[in-house]
């Protein structure tokens, strides 16, 4: 039952976010009025699920973040690491160490750069974790897969009804994180990578609408999603 956890959220926005341009970190940015990761806290708190949330963030972000985030105050500022994974595991040394959280206690991990999350999609992907010990957001993969070389040429046609495609959140007990990146060392693109090395991680349907806001397109994608939700409400 998730009612009966504790549950505590990591936001990697230690990044530099340089694909969407505009020389600030994409996550500090503004969408429809509001900072893209103020808008992410939003659609967390939302749930009502977290004791804490730990936003890792760089050194040289630090005082725009603790700015930007003093309205959230259960909300915890880390400075990250080279890669995400130092990011993730500084977070975990945080709720580790600094508050001694029982290691039964699940952990939410999100990226920052996704504020369309629905609280329901949250939910669903704890309950899986909770049943299967670890889970992740994602899509089943709609289009044709191909397989190429070093110079695009390609090799050959992949089965796409064996793929996802790998949103967030992706939750894990903190007993299952803390054992990932304590034992394992190589380069790895999210915590679900590292987690499945030695243990099954559940995939849970994910949202279309739950996009990772990484290119400039992707904020004036966001600015018509911002508007759909808000006329919505309006109903």
């Amino acid at each position: 039952m998730i009612s009966e956890q504790k549950i505590y959220g990591i936001v990697p926005a230690a990044g530099k976010g340089s694909r969407a341009g505009g020389g600030l970190n994409k996550v500090f940015r503004e969408l429809a009025g509001r900072p893209l990761l103020l808008r992410t806290l939003d659609a967390l708190y939302n749930t009502g699920l977290f004791e804490r949330i730990v936003v890792v963030v760089s050194k040289e972000n630090l005082i725009l973040a603790r700015e930007m985030l003093a309205e959230f105050k259960s909300v915890v500022l880390v400075i990250g690491g080279e890669r995400r994974q130092d990011s993730v595991r500084n977070a975990l040394n945080y709720l580790e160490s600094e508050i001694q959280v029982d290691s039964s206690a699940y952990v939410v991990i999100h990226d920052a750069a996704r504020c369309f999350v629905s609280p329901a999609l949250v939910k669903a992907t704890l309950a899986a974790a909770i049943e299967s010990g670890a889970a992740s957001a994602g899509l089943p993969c709609i289009d044709s897969l191909k397989e190429v070389d070093n110079n695009n040429l390609v090799v050959r046609s992949v089965d796409r009804n064996s793929y996802w495609i790998v949103q967030t959140p992706q939750v894990f007990s903190l007993a299952v994180l803390l054992k990932a990146h304590a034992e394992l060392d190589g380069e790895f693109t999210d915590d679900a990578s590292m987690v499945e090395q030695f243990s099954t991680v559940r995939m849970v349907l994910g949202e279309r609408t739950n996009i990772k806001v990484t290119y400039p397109e992707d904020f004036e994608l966001g600015e018509i999603l911002c508007k759909q939700k808000q006329q919505s409400s309006n109903f």
